[in-house]
């Protein structure tokens, strides 16, 4: 990869389990909101809980779920639409594409601490072996970096296989 030469990976589509559970918990807040106006007494603890979902609903949007995975000369960096975060190229230890249940024979036991279901699964999985920070739109072909210094990270662009190559390349 040469010093001009930036790739860019969109993050994944999603699975059918996670458009399953965007598509059911999406509405939720409006039908809240929707009832809440219709049984007038019912407002005062509708509105307020809907206005709160929707507020994580946004957080989770815009805070958790990544847009594209950046990887130049130098660093690879996961955008999201309000944060980005870089960590340097060479602090990959080890990329490969993995699914699911290599995933979880590696890192048995994981319990999610973030968000899941809306749009993904974001923030970090505690398992036995350690915590894993993940970001993902699916449960198959997903790129597992082990990283120099800090924790492994788990994601899933549109192309693993040429993340994981281009990774390799020096």
């Amino acid at each position: 990869m040469t010093d001009s030469e930036t790739r860019r990976f969109a993050f994944a589509p999603m699975s059918t389990l996670f458009r399953v559970l965007t598509f059911l918990f999406v509405p939720v807040p409006f039908f809240m909101l929707v009832a809440g106006l219709h049984y007038g007494k019912v407002m005062m603890v509708l509105a307020p809980t809907a206005g709160f979902m929707l507020l994580i609903y946004g957080f989770v949007y815009f805070y958790m779920r990544p847009t594209r995975f950046v990887l130049d000369q130098h660093e690879l960096t996961i955008v999201f639409p309000l944060r980005k975060i870089s960590m340097a190229r060479s602090a990959v230890a080890r990329a490969e594409v993995v699914g699911w249940k290599e995933f979880v024979s590696r890192y048995p036991r994981p319990i999610r601490v973030g968000a899941g279901g809306l749009w993904g699964g974001f923030g970090a999985l505690l398992t036995r072996s350690g915590k894993v920070q993940f970001y993902i739109s699916r449960q198959q072909r997903m790129v597992l970096l082990e990283l120099d210094g800090r924790n492994p990270l788990l994601i899933t662009p549109d192309d693993p296989a040429a993340l994981v190559a281009a990774l390799r390349r020096p």
